[in-house]
């Protein structure tokens, strides 16, 4: 999550002039407001986040005393393989998550029937992936993510039209629950290459090797 800072100041005509930031960390906001209420001409500072509510100071550093023991500044990626003559699919993701000051991946892949295509497939991983966001805690946060199907990526932005029921049953499944979580997701397209992890986990779930773990991170 980020916050964007309107700041007013009363200048020398005593008129009130407001100068906006760039959307901030969370953190950068908190170690910039003590130098910002040092200036006397300053009159008020309002914090919005990327969901348009307002924060106070004392709210800022409450969520970021919890934010340390929940998963945060998590990227996640996702892929989905096909078996044309079973019609089942391989789902994969790989969760990448800070919690207390340590970093963590997660990986984990399921085999799904009754899908009709790649498309779909990677549809369905993407829901899933978003399954496991909710199993390990996030939730009201802004993250990334990343994966190599176009049709996904370009459909999640908006980008191109929806005319496929079943990806329209998938797009709603997804925001549905990115709502509940109150997650914003930034989507962003992959070369094949940058997804090897999902996608092999996509691979091994279509051969009936189900995988579900959590690892620390300590030099990577």
């Amino acid at each position: 999550m980020k916050l964007t800072l309107s700041v007013s100041y009363k200048v020398q005509s005593k008129r009130i002039v407001t100068l906006t930031s760039e959307p901030l960390a969370l953190k950068d906001v908190k170690s910039l407001l003590p130098e910002l209420k040092k200036q006397k001409t300053i009159i008020r500072i309002d914090m919005e986040d990327e969901f348009g509510s307002l924060w106070s100071e004392k709210e800022l550093n409450k969520y970021l005393e919890r934010l340390n023991e929940e998963p945060h500044e998590v990227t996640l990626y996702f892929d989905g393989g096909y078996d044309k003559s079973h019609k089942i699919a391989g789902l994969g993701t790989v969760i990448y998550f800070i919690k207390n000051n340590k970093r963590y991946r997660k990986r984990v892949n399921r085999q799904l029937d009754l899908i009709q295509d790649n498309n779909e497939a990677e549809f369905a991983a993407l829901y899933f992936a978003i399954q496991q966001l909710e199993i390990i805690g996030v939730h009201q946060q802004s993250i990334q993510i990343q994966g190599d199907s176009m049709q996904v990526i370009h459909q999640m932005n908006d980008e191109w039209p929806v005319t496929n029921d079943a990806f329209h049953y998938w797009i709603d499944k997804i925001e549905h629950l990115l709502k509940k979580l109150g997650i914003r997701a930034t989507y962003e397209l992959l070369p094949r290459n940058n997804n090897k992890q999902a996608d092999k986990l996509a691979t091994q779930a279509l051969a009936g090797e189900e995988i579900d773990a959590i690892y620390e991170i300590e030099n990577e």
